[in-house]
């Protein structure tokens, strides 16, 4: 080691111990730089010799500041005095920065490998969605988007995944707060801040798990219709589609019985179906309910490929089980497919496409004699990994 690297490691040593100072200001302007630093090789090194050092302090700080938040609003409500308002106002403002700054920090520094281990290690995950619950009960959220991109991260390893898939209870308040119609304001160049969320879901819903929790009886339709209203979205709409791929693609019955007591094909129509190129004749073969809502709404082929692609598979999905082939069939997804298959210029897509066909175009008889159904398409299976 050379001494230009040994001071650099002195520095960064030091500043992670301000992260611990008393004062809530120090605290700030520590957490500021490291923020500062993120990017450069010389922490990059540093966390790599020394992740648990940076990831514990940085998530500490985190906790401690979203408590004085807490704490510093039941103070000024107590607050008699203009003057102890004024201290409180402060104090709740360095929190609040403090916090922000170690959170945007860990979001930055998640991206190493080392760094993402040690958070999943010290129950990250679960701390993150109490931290973001408690302050979601009390009124606050003004760190939530910062919570949100950093479960998001966490959440791209298996190890991740499996430690947040057994907190069943924290999944379904994540969830809750994803397609809760009252979002939180715009904020630091966020219009949604909650959009991350669709991120942990989909990473989450990677595996059985996961997929279980939101696709388990009764609680399971309503959950996946609340889901399948996000495909409105626009900006949420790849990780809602990406979520449904896993659940369609997942050879259990109980995925697709969840599935199709929603419209969520009739949403999906909405952005794979190019209407406007469509022959009267044909869009004369689809539902007639369908017709009206696809005219009025405008459908068109969305331009996003990965959003077409997903789709695909999950439609693909779901011919693997009868209840999805005569959901296809109901939905009129012959005429949506042969459209779709004629505009669609991604290869990829289009194969997928054209493996689906055979089985919303003919009846069960026909596949069994045709022995489709003996060799369902094998490519429809759900992926254990992040999207």
């Amino acid at each position: 080691m050379t001494e230009s690297s040994t001071d650099q490691d002195e520095f960064f040593a030091e500043l992670i111990g301000f992260l611990q100072d008393p004062k809530i200001e120090v605290q700030r302007l520590a957490a500021e730089g490291l923020l500062d630093q993120t990017e450069s090789q010389e922490l990059i090194g540093y966390c790599q010799k020394k992740p648990r050092a940076v990831a514990k302090a940085l998530l500490r700080l985190s906790e401690r500041a979203e408590a004085g938040l807490g704490k510093n609003e039941g103070a000024e409500e107590k607050s008699s005095s203009a003057k102890a308002e004024k201290i409180s106002e402060l104090k709740l403002l360095e929190a609040n920065a403090a916090g922000a700054a170690a959170l945007k920090a860990l979001v930055n520094l998640s991206a190493i490998p080392a760094v993402c281990a040690e958070l999943v290690d010290m129950n990250a995950g679960r701390r993150c969605c109490e931290a973001l619950r408690g302050g979601w009960l009390e009124g606050r959220s003004s760190l939530a988007h910062w919570y949100s991109m950093l479960l998001a991260n966490v959440t791209l390893t298996q190890t991740g995944q499996k430690a947040l898939a057994s907190e069943e209870s924290l999944m379904r308040f994540l969830f809750a707060a994803f397609v809760s119609k009252n979002r939180p304001e715009p904020r630091d160049g966020y219009d949604d801040p909650m959009i991350s969320l669709g991120k942990v879901i989909n990473n989450v819903c990677a595996l059985r798990e996961g997929r279980k929790i939101f696709s388990e009886g009764e609680a399971g339709s309503s959950s996946l219709n609340l889901l399948a209203a996000e495909l409105g979205d626009r900006q949420r709409r790849p990780d809602v589609i990406a979520t449904f791929r896993n659940l369609c693609l997942d050879e259990s019955l109980n995925s697709h019985a969840a599935i199709v007591s929603t419209d969520f094909l009739a949403r999906v129509a909405r952005f794979i179906y190019p209407w406007t190129q469509a022959q009267p004749e044909n869009r004369a073969d689809l539902p007639s309910a369908l017709q009206e809502m696809l005219e009025q709404d405008g459908a068109a082929l969305t331009g996003d490929t990965s959003v077409r692609l997903a789709t695909a598979h999950s439609i693909l999905g779901l011919s693997r089980s009868l209840i999805g082939r005569d959901y296809l069939r109901e939905f009129g997804m012959k005429e949506v497919l042969r459209a779709w298959h004629t505009e669609e210029s991604d290869e990829e897509t289009k194969t997928v496409v054209a493996m689906a066909v055979p089985f919303v175009s003919q009846s069960e008889e026909e596949l069994t004699t045709g022995g489709y159904l003996d060799n369902l398409p094998t490519s429809a299976k759900a992926d254990d990994t992040a999207a």
